[in-house]
């Protein structure tokens, strides 16, 4: 499920961000207490979204879901699943209710033995004008690079991660959702590295 201010019910689709649900009959309200996510499946492996519920009592709520992660992809899921959780220990996929890890940003799979070591790089992404400056931070503290780059695909505003070596996505800046508005935001794009 996708995350959001909107008052419809709302799923998550390959590559598309949001789309309204459509059928004969609404899906079922998580039982109290459970956890959901969002999954997918896409060119790069499988992803999951924390579903999140905005508050429509809180005037200025951010309503910027929390970044995908990264999960093994279940053998025989091919496109959108749903993850749950009762007790915050076990998931199931919501589909087939066959047990999955739960994910988890502290855990996320880790590559093939004998892939390279892979440092993931981070851009914010501001307009200069015609262009934009795509500024990258490494973690290491390193002093940061400035890139001239046309604006393109890229969220200006937001930023680019790169979840696998010369693969990145561009996630829009966070979005404050004023009460009663519908703002879920748009999902990441994939895009050239900066």
């Amino acid at each position: 499920m996708a995350a959001g201010c909107s008052h419809e019910s709302s799923q998550t689709t390959p590559g598309s961000g949001t789309a309204t649900a459509t059928g004969s009959a609404p899906a079922p309200a998580p039982e109290r207490g459970s956890k959901r996510w969002g999954a997918f499946r896409d060119g790069q492996g499988c992803w999951a979204e924390p579903h999140v519920e905005c508050d429509p009592a809180v005037v200025h709520h951010t309503c910027n879901p929390p970044a995908p992660m990264r999960i093994e992809c279940p053998k025989d899921m091919t496109g959108s699943f749903g993850i749950i959780t009762y007790d915050d220990k076990t998931c199931e996929i919501e589909e087939t209710h066959a047990p999955i890890p739960c994910p988890s940003y502290d855990t996320q799979p880790t590559p093939p033995p004998d892939a390279a070591p892979f440092s993931p790089r981070a851009w914010s992404i501001n307009s200069a004008g015609v262009s934009c400056i795509a500024l990258r931070t490494d973690a290491d503290g390193a002093p940061a690079i400035k890139t001239v780059i046309e604006c393109g695909d890229y969220f200006v505003g937001g930023t680019v991660r790169e979840d696998e070596p010369d693969h990145c996505r561009s996630f829009p800046a966070p979005m404050h959702c004023p009460k009663g508005a519908h703002c879920n935001p748009p999902g990441p794009r994939e895009v050239k590295c900066p």
